[in-house]
């Protein structure tokens, strides 16, 4: 017996299981991710094939120093940036390759913007040491929510003996911090 063609195609998209769209969202997000991610390392191929190095944007440039580097886009408050972030770690000490570590908050996260401002005010005692924060963030990310995220940061700043950032949270571009608050 012959089936039409039209209750086949009936047949099929009905046995096709519905995604959620929780689902739908992280795949959305997961793609994102990974088009920034390839956005930075072809522009940091072609920083590398240029021969001028003043040619290229300031924030894709190596340190002093060094002919390559990874750079990375994270957002303290993305799931998969605290996944990815030991094994760029890893992979920075495996080469010897700098990494070259800036914020980018996503505005559907509700907590990381205050979070990238917390590491800048850390970057103005030393790099290492906003680097260190953002890594301690990573590291508490699913105990972290708005209410307590001022708390995780004064913990951090007294356990390295640094003054409370409490004075400097109203002056987020007084950091470098150039992204809208969501």
């Amino acid at each position: 017996m012959r089936v039409p063609a039209s209750k086949m195609f009936m047949a099929f998209s009905h046995a096709r299981p519905k995604q959620s769209t929780q689902t739908l969202m992280k795949k959305i997000l997961v793609h994102r991710l990974v088009i920034l991610s390839l956005v930075s390392v072809i522009a940091l191929a072609g920083a590398v094939c240029a021969s001028a190095q003043d040619s290229v944007d300031s924030v894709l440039r190596p340190p002093k120093g060094a002919q390559v580097a990874i750079v990375v886009f994270e957002d303290l408050q993305c799931p998969m940036c605290r996944r990815v972030a030991p094994l760029v770690e890893q992979a920075s000490k495996t080469y010897k390759i700098p990494v070259v570590r800036h914020d980018f908050p996503l505005p559907m996260h509700n907590w990381s913007y205050q979070a990238a401002v917390m590491a800048r005010y850390f970057d103005t005692h030393s790099k290492a040491l906003g680097n260190e924060f953002r890594d301690y963030i990573f590291e508490n990310q699913l105990e972290v929510n708005p209410q307590n995220l001022r708390a995780y940061a004064e913990k951090f700043a007294t356990a390295h003996k640094v003054e409370s950032w409490q004075g400097h949270q109203a002056r987020p571009h007084a950091h470098g911090l150039r992204c809208q608050q969501p």
